[in-house]
C-alpha cells in the first residue's frame, strides 16, 4: 500500500527559454516524481527504515559532499570573467558549503553512526560504496573537465534542482518517526528548503543565459548532464539506501 509522502509546493523556476522549459518538463520533473515513488522514500516516510540504515545512507552522502566547497569554488573560477554577480554568488555558495559537512556529520551521529570518522578521515580509511565513488568522480569531471556551461548543468541543476525533492520527505520522517530535533536536522533544513531550491533555480537561469539555444550539440550535452546526475540521485542513490534498509 502506497504511503502518503510529504511534498513541498513546487519550487522550480519556470523558464522562458523553450529548451530549458523542456528540460524541466521532460527530464527534471519526471526524475522528481520517480524519486517520490521510490520504495525507500515510501518506507522512510512510514518510519520503517532502521536508524542504522539511515546513518549509513547519510554517511555515503557525507563522503561525497566533503568535496563540494572545492567543486563550487572551481565552477566559480571558471565562470565568465565579467559576470561579477554570478561569480560572487558561486563563491558565496562555496563558502556556505564549507560548513555543511559538519552539519551532516552531526545528523549521522544523532542517528547512532560515526559522522566524525568520515569528516576527519585524513588517512582515507573509510571505504565508500560504488554510488559514492561514481558520484564524486562525476562531480570532479563536471567541475574540472567539462565546458563551464555543461558543468553547470551537471552540478547546479543536476544536483540542486532535485535534492530538495528527495530530502524533504526524509527530513519530515526523521522529525516525526525518529525524534530528531530541529538542530540535528539543520543540514536537511538547508538542503530541503529555500537555500537549495534557489541554488537549483539559479542554475536554470544560468543555462538560459549561457547556452545558445541554436547550438544543438551543447543543448543536448547539457540536457544529458542533468539527466545523468539526476539518475544518480533519484535512482542509484535511493537504490543504495533501499539496499541498506533491507540488509539483515
Amino acid at each position: 500500500m502506497a504511503v502518503s509522502v510529504p511534498k513541498q509546493n513546487d519550487y522550480l523556476y519556470q523558464p522562458s527559454v523553450p529548451w530549458v522549459r523542456d528540460l524541466v518538463d521532460d527530464v527534471i520533473n519526471p526524475w522528481r516524481e520517480k524519486a517520490l515513488n521510490h520504495p525507500f522514500i515510501q518506507a522512510v516516510s512510514a518510519g520503517q527504515v532502521s536508524r542504522e540504515a539511515l546513518a549509513r545512507t547519510h554517511s555515503e552522502v557525507l563522503w561525497v559532499v566533503t568535496s563540494f566547497p572545492e567543486i563550487i569554488a572551481a565552477l566559480a573560477s571558471r565562470c565568465p570573467k565579467y559576470d561579477h554577480e554570478m561569480k560572487t554568488k558561486l563563491l558565496l555558495n562555496a563558502y556556505e558549503e564549507h560548513s555543511h559537512p559538519r552539519l551532516l556529520a552531526n545528523l549521522i551521529n544523532a542517528l547512532g553512526g560515526d559522522g566524525d570518522r568520515i569528516l576527519n578521515d585524513n588517512e582515507w580509511t573509510y571505504e565508500p560504496t560504488d554510488w559514492a565513488w561514481h558520484t564524486k568522480a562525476w562531480m570532479d569531471t563536471c567541475a574540472y573537465h567539462l565546458p563551464w556551461n555543461e558543468a553547470l548543468a551537471g552540478t547546479a541543476v543536476g544536483v540542486e534542482a532535485i535534492v530538495p525533492t528527495i530530502f524533504y520527505p526524509i527530513m519530515q520522517a526523521l522529525r516525526t518517526h525518529y525524534g530528531l530535533t530541529d538542530e540535528e536536522l539543520t543540514w536537511h533544513e538547508i538542503h530541503a528548503g529555500e537555500v537549495e531550491q534557489e541554488h537549483g533555480n539559479e542554475g536554470l537561469r544560468l543555462l538560459e543565459k549561457y547556452v545558445d539555444p541554436n547550438d544543438t550539440a551543447l543543448v543536448n550535452r547539457c540536457r544529458r548532464a542533468v539527466d545523468r546526475t539526476m539518475k544518480s540521485q533519484a535512482q542509484e542513490f535511493l537504490d543504495m539506501a533501499w539496499a541498506f534498509a533491507n540488509q539483515k
